[in-house]
């Protein structure tokens, strides 16, 4: 009958409720709060109680119990509820087709007598180790918002359905497939080797991770999935991913899993292969959703859709509504098919605001439910209303466009009719004054018939003026054709005419035509001067307006013609004006027009040929050079922003093309130059003479270097040599004239001469002084010397080499002799002071030389003590060398004096005498 809501009824009324849905077949859930309740909530599927007003009774006898009394949680643990089912599926159809493919293999491999494509190891990885986080990852896959709206299913529904079994046995048979492929064309020799289980190995992991995405929904493509909805699978990938390259590239994994590292080709291979997993599934979900798919319910979808039926015919045509009978203790509503329609599009999530709100009972919640309901739909009803409103004006716009263009074109070709209509009238007028014109001329010698047929003086006119027409430079036409209209030609006249004309009106007339001809073309010429249009298309090529008594000459140009154009277009210009006649050239054909007056274009002739024949000397006498220098040499021909090849190109008038990257240097002009400009090329390169002067040590190339390369730089401004040092040798190169070498190489050995200084030999232990802490006391020397000073490390010794003056020198030998010796130079008001420590020199010193450290650091003097002579050397101002002194000395004392008794004792011993013996003389003592 379609009863929806039962008001106000008995517990016993409930409980029959309860169980005759049951007996439907349907899973009921029972909420309520009273002890009336208890029956009921006991004998549904579900019980329902309210954790806040409800009774103990009617918790008691729920199955669950909702603690806030808000039935949005209830909504949430449904979600939770239906994606773990969900989400169970997906997590089966993963295993299912991993384990599928893995057995199917194997039983294939046994099946032909062919090796197993994987070893023990490998199938452990793959079932432990690579199944296992995605497989658990996928459990906790985000619920769909689809799912949500889905209804309920039902109890009888299995897990794991035919269509589950389908798509996991088609995966699994594409990823044996696949695997077995590769294995296949690796095996060649038929014995198996570590390469073929890795390829095979590599590509069924990557086949298992692409399935792995496939299978985070049953119903969507895999490019329909949000990627970052699930963390904890991209983890789960990421460790399978490292893990897979750990077991491939790391060598003490490759030895337990008997692999062996890929290249990036084989490895682009197999992702490219396995990737088709991605494909079969969206076709297994695009086109045969029917067969793979357990969302198919009849009479309605997963996602909610209802499959339409036909509606049955209703008594009396109109559809029962809700009625209330007041005197009535309780109200049966019947919900039309339009409002399950509506109730079907309305999402059960829109209405938890209003419920969530503190005290909302059951009326507030029903109200807010309906309310929001009602929104939804005025929502959806203005939404409609302005798509239509939109595409009625986009139709009215259109239509209105229509009507504009219609009106446009029927006003363009009125203008058409009407300038049709004023060139025929204006031809026939032109035609009546020709007519007149002929007859005016029949009068004095010319006549004109009714035939058409003229005199020979008429016709040799009017094929004058064809030709000129036909003939007209392109700018003169065209500002001859806008000045006046095309012509239509009317009939000709019946009947013979004749008028005499005199002939003085017919030269004015022709006068005055030849006048404004030549205003034309003197327009004509002003304009192509501003726009010069020297060249020309032979597609496209403009006629020479020949006046009477001109004339035009046709010339080769030759195999360049734009030497006729020159340097923006000044050549062909100069031409123009010297001549006075018309050039035009075609780069195509390579034609060169020279029209105008005889004279003009014979004097236009000869300076052609004369370009012509220069051009041609030039090219007998040019030459071409072709050399390879390496990509510096051609840096130094080319120079800071180009002004070296720039200024050679000037100098000597050739063109120079130079190439770093290759190397090389192509010079092209007259003989002499090619050879003048390659020298100047070579001089730029290299320099006129080469020198190598070897310096032997890297004392000598710091010498010469410099402080702040300083020396350098004054020996190339004062001699003009270029002297270069590579980086890391000691060769010196120099280049320029040979004089310039000379006296560079003379200066250089001069320098080395002069700071020739000495080399000293020390033990491998004296380094360390020789250097100072942080090479602090070297740098001193050489700054207060002004002296290079290199220290070579040998097996046992070390050279000291010291260059310098001779004075500079004998400074530095000492300085370093004292710092060998431990010694420490005196500033002013400084003073030294030696202490003999004798055994007492490591208890000075203290462990890792702590002891002198902490003296230094208290007194601020400077203490240097040398094991090898039992001695300390203490360095500063009088009063705190006096201090330090007391402190050594009261470290050493004790044990000086306990080593003085223990030898005085030794001695006596030795002697024969006893330590506790005494004189006689000395002894006072009574009674013995």
């Amino acid at each position: 009958v379609g009863v929806k809501v039962f008001y106000r009824v008995a517990p016993r009324h409930k409980l029959a409720l309860v169980r005759a849905l049951q007996q439907k077949g349907e899973v009921v859930a029972m909420t309520g709060d009273g002890v009336n309740d208890a029956t009921a909530l006991k004998a549904a599927d579900i019980g329902i109680a309210m954790g806040k007003g409800g009774t103990d009774v009617a918790k008691e006898a729920a199955d669950v119990v909702l603690a806030d009394d808000d039935f949005t949680t209830l909504t949430h643990a449904v979600a939770e509820g239906k994606g773990i089912f969900f989400n169970i599926r997906n997590f089966l159809s993963f295993q299912l087709s991993t384990s599928f493919a893995a057995l199917g293999m194997e039983s294939v491999a046994t099946a032909f007598s062919l090796p197993s494509p994987l070893n023990a190891m490998q199938i452990l990885w793959i079932n432990i180790i690579m199944d296992g986080p995605p497989a658990q990852s996928l459990g906790v896959e985000p619920v769909d918002e689809r799912i949500l709206r889905a209804p309920p299913r039902k109890v009888t529904d299995p897990i794991v359905t035919r269509a589950l079994l389908t798509r996991a046995v088609s995966s699994a048979a594409l990823i044996m497939f696949l695997t077995l492929k590769v294995f296949a064309n690796e095996l060649d020799d038929g014995h198996v080797t570590r390469r073929d289980t890795t390829m095979t190995f590599m590509t069924f992991v990557n086949c298992d991770l692409f399935n792995a995405y496939a299978c985070r929904s049953a119903d969507k493509c895999f490019y329909e999935i949000t990627p970052f909805s699930n963390p904890s699978f991209l983890w789960a990938m990421a460790f399978s991913v490292a893990g897979q390259f750990a077991v491939i590239y790391l060598p003490p994994l490759q030895s337990v899993f008997q692999t062996e590292a890929l290249s990036l080709s084989d490895l682009s291979w197999i992702v490219c292969l396995s990737s088709t997993v991605l494909l079969l599934d969206t076709i297994r979900k695009k086109f045969l959703r029917q067969y793979c798919s357990d969302n198919s319910r009849k009479g309605r979808s997963l996602f909610g859709r209802r499959i339409k039926k036909k509606k049955k015919k209703k008594k009396g045509g109109a559809a029962s509504t809700a009625k209330t009978t007041p005197s009535s203790p309780t109200a049966v509503t019947q919900a039309t098919d339009d409002d399950d329609e509506s109730d079907d599009d309305l999402d059960f999530t829109l209405i938890q605001s209003a419920s969530k709100r503190k005290g909302a009972n059951d009326a507030t919640k029903r109200a807010a439910a309906n309310k929001e309901r009602d929104r939804v739909r005025a929502l959806k009803r203005s939404e409609e209303k302005a798509k239509a409103e939109a595409a009625a004006k986009a139709e009215a716009a259109a239509a209105a466009q229509a009507v504009a263009d219609a009106e446009a074109l029927t006003r363009k070709e009125q203008q058409d009719a009407a300038m049709q209509a004023a060139l025929a009238s204006e031809a026939a007028a032109e035609e009546k004054k020709k007519a007149a014109a002929a007859a005016k001329g029949g009068h004095n010698g010319a006549s004109v018939t009714a035939n058409g047929e003229s005199a020979p003086e008429a016709t040799e006119e009017k094929k004058k003026k064809r030709k000129r027409k036909k003939k007209k430079g392109a700018a003169a036409l065209a500002l001859e054709e806008s000045a006046r209209p095309v012509l239509v030609k009317p009939a000709a006249p019946s009947g013979e005419q004749w008028e005499t004309v005199p002939v003085v009106e017919e030269w004015n007339e022709v006068s005055h035509k030849k006048a404004k001809q030549k205003a034309k073309m003197d327009a004509a010429a002003a304009e192509a001067e501003a726009n010069p249009a020297f060249l020309m298309d032979s597609d496209a090529a403009v006629d020479v307006d020949e006046e009477a008594g001109e004339v035009s000459v046709t010339v080769a140009a030759g195999d360049d013609p734009l030497i006729f154009i020159g340097k923006g277009g000044s050549t062909i210009q100069h031409l123009q004006q010297s001549t006075g006649a018309r050039f035009n050239l075609d780069r195509v054909t390579k034609i060169l027009t020279i029209s105008g007056p005889e004279d003009c274009v014979q004097a236009g002739v000869v300076e052609a040929q004369a370009i012509l024949a220069i051009e041609a000397e030039r090219k007998a006498n040019e030459a071409e050079e072709r050399v390879t220098w390496g990509s510096d040499a051609i840096k130094a021909v080319i120079g800071r922003g180009g002004s070296n090849i720039r200024a050679t190109q000037d100098a000597t008038g050739v063109r120079i093309d130079a190439d770093v990257e290759a190397g090389t240097l192509v010079i092209v002009g007259p003989a002499d130059d090619v050879s003048t400009a390659l020298t100047m090329c070579h001089n730029a390169a290299f320099g006129e003479v080469q020198d190598v002067l070897e310096l032997g040590t890297r004392n000598a190339v710091n010498l010469v270097y410099g402080p702040s390369f300083q020396t350098i730089r004054s020996l190339q401004d004062t001699t003009g040599c270029k002297l270069d040092i590579t980086r890391g040798s000691t060769t010196l190169k120099l280049a320029g004239s040979s004089e310039a070498v000379a006296e560079a190489t003379a200066q250089i050995r001069a320098l080395l001469e002069a700071n020739r200084g000495f080399e000293m030999t020390i033990e491998n232990s004296k380094v360390g002084a020789v250097y100072g802490k942080g090479g602090e006391t070297l740098r001193s020397i050489q700054d207060r010397t002004g002296t290079q000073i290199d220290v070579t490390r040998g097996p046992t010794h070390a050279t000291v080499s010291v260059m310098g003056t001779v004075e500079s020198s004998s400074r530095a030998r000492n300085m370093l002799q004292h710092a060998i010796d431990g010694e420490v130079e005196l500033q002013p008001g400084e003073v030294a002071e030696e202490i003999e420590l004798g055994s007492a020199t490591a208890a000075v010193i203290g462990r890792r030389g702590s002891n002198v450290a902490e003296l230094e650091k208290r007194h601020g003097v400077k203490i240097n003590v040398r094991s090898e002579l039992q001695k300390a050397r203490v360095v500063g101002k009088p009063d705190a060398v006096a201090a330090a002194v007391k402190d050594i000395t009261a470290i050493a004392k004790p044990i000086m004096d306990a080593e003085a008794a223990q030898k005085k004792a030794d001695e006596a011993q030795e002697s024969g005498e006893s330590a506790w013996q005494v004189d006689v003389a000395d002894d006072d003592a009574d009674g013995w």
